[in-house]
């Protein structure tokens, strides 16, 4: 989930009103379905990210709401943020009387609206007037207020006499931010706020050192994602940018993103000087330093054991006895730490270790793709969905990566009595595994379910189900070449994952 804010000045100074919900990869959004996935996956999401004190805009084409009209009702009435969520429509994507018909739906369950790009030839006043108590918001594109600044008073006056928000959108300049202000314009949208400091809210903002340590989190998963050779001093190097970047809701690796890093760059006053990025690289520093520690302690705790345990088994003495059996509980408590510190360092590393597996994946179908175009030699990509475990985790309640490596160890196991020891098993997220195989049936995939679902795993020694979810997909004449069958596999991902 990407998200651009939408600024509102008051007195003078800047506030995040809100955000626009932007989805992570615009250009695979090619059908009404992808279309209806993305703001479904984006509504779940936005736990994430919500802030009752702001909106949030979801874009979403008006064929999508026609042809999904019942499941995107149900999706905004049932979400318990529906008060803050707007749909940003364009008028011209529809027909008048279509549009009409998406307005009254929604002014019928109090759904608010936003209108992009209003101002054009397809902009219809009376509409705007007869659903006003649903219009949160228009939007004027950068073209129209760059262009025709008096038309834009005139909009915000009609507007403000009828409560109704104007944003104007892609504002990069102060110059052209003062324009605006000129003619009454107070909510924008644009570069430019990407490179002044914009308060969150009218309080203080305060970056705590968990903060610190979630954003230093991220910002490694998305600097591993570009680039799958990344080590540890890298990102050390990227990361105060990163963090900067992060704040300002800049997607890494974006033209955005560039001219952010040349502006500082060009600066003297670099984020480095900052004390909040003085707690991350001492945080950083402790925990090596702890992991170091730990593991000296125990080999010098190991070396002990094997010295004295000799002499202590031949004494046959009891408190001897209980010496060794505390320093053997003590080894295993000090092996758990490092388990832990790993785990909390394969947080930080995931997204690299899990981009490594992708590409594994990817490069394999592509392979057998190639022969299934060519030969007609067929295959099945197989998802199980472990949502038991994603909702332990959502609760709470961490999953040491020993209990991880034991439950994946076992279903990998089970995957291969099933489908044979040449079958690829692959785990590709948190609670994901793939598996590729030749031979896959529905009674086999319904019997794998169960047998998954009936199996005893355990987290922090209590039994948990793992709630599998099983689905499979191949390769199709329909499908004219292999992105088309990735999407659809990735659709089939995001299916198991939210539905």
């Amino acid at each position: 989930m990407r998200k651009e804010a939408i600024i509102h000045y008051i007195q003078d100074q800047p506030y995040v009103y809100g955000y626009e919900i932007l989805a992570e990869n615009p250009s695979l959004i090619k059908t009404l379905e992808d279309d209806f996935y993305v703001f479904k996956s984006n509504i779940l999401l936005l736990k994430d990210i919500f802030d009752k004190d702001k909106v949030y805009h979801f874009n979403l084409q008006g064929r999508t709401i026609l042809n999904f009209e019942k499941d995107v009702l149900n999706l905004i009435k049932n979400s318990p943020y529906r008060d803050n969520v707007v749909i940003e429509l364009l008028e011209n994507d529809l027909n008048s009387k279509e549009l009409d018909g998406v307005f009254e739906l929604f002014s019928k369950e109090s759904i608010k609206v936003s209108l992009d790009d209003f101002g054009t030839a397809s902009s219809n006043f009376d509409r705007l007037i007869e659903y006003k108590h649903i219009v949160e918001s228009v939007k004027i594109d950068r073209i129209l207020w760059k262009n025709m600044l008096g038309v834009v008073g005139e909009i915000l006056k009609f507007c403000k006499d009828n409560n109704i928000r104007v944003i104007c959108e892609k504002v990069e300049t102060k110059e052209e931010l003062d324009s605006l202000f000129s003619v009454g314009v107070r909510y924008f949208q644009g570069w430019y706020f990407k490179k002044i400091k914009v308060r969150e809210s009218k309080e203080k903002a305060v970056l705590t050192r968990e903060k610190i340590a979630q954003l230093s989190k991220e910002a490694y998963d998305i600097t591993a994602k570009y680039n799958s050779n990344l080590n540890y001093d890298e990102f050390l190097e990227n990361l105060r940018l990163l963090l900067l970047s992060h704040d300002l809701d800049i997607k890494f690796g974006s033209e955005e993103f560039f001219k952010l890093k040349d502006l500082i760059n060009q600066t003297q006053d670099q984020p480095a000087k900052d004390l909040n990025f003085y707690f991350v690289d001492k945080s950083i520093t402790a925990l090596k330093e702890l992991k170091a520690n730990t593991l000296y302690k125990i080999k010098e705790l190991k070396n002990l054991n094997s010295s004295i345990k000799k002499i202590i088994l031949e004494s046959k003495n009891d408190t001897l006895f209980n010496v060794i059996r505390s320093l053997d509980e003590y080894i295993k408590f000090l092996q758990q730490k490092v388990i832990e510190l790993e785990s909390v360092s394969s947080k930080v590393k995931g997204s690299d270790f899990y981009q490594r597996r992708k590409k594994l994946l990817r490069e394999e179908l592509l392979s057998r793709f190639a022969r299934f175009k060519k030969d007609k030699d067929s295959f099945f990509v197989g998802c199980i969905y472990l949502r038991g475990l994603f909702e332990e985790a959502n609760s709470g309640n961490e999953i040491p990566l020993y209990d991880m490596q034991k439950i994946l160890e076992k279903l990998s196991g089970q995957l291969k009595l099933f489908f044979g020891e040449n079958a690829l098993v692959i785990q590709t997220e948190d609670f994901m595994v793939n598996f590729v195989s030749e031979k896959v049936n529905e009674k086999m995939l319904s019997s794998l379910q169960d047998k998954i679902n009936k199996q005893e795993f355990t987290v922090k020694g209590k039994p948990v189900n793992l709630k599998a979810k099983v689905c499979v997909v191949k390769p199709s004449e329909s499908d004219e070449n292999f992105e088309d069958f990735m999407l659809r596999l990735e659709m089939n991902m995001y299916e198991m994952k939210f539905y």
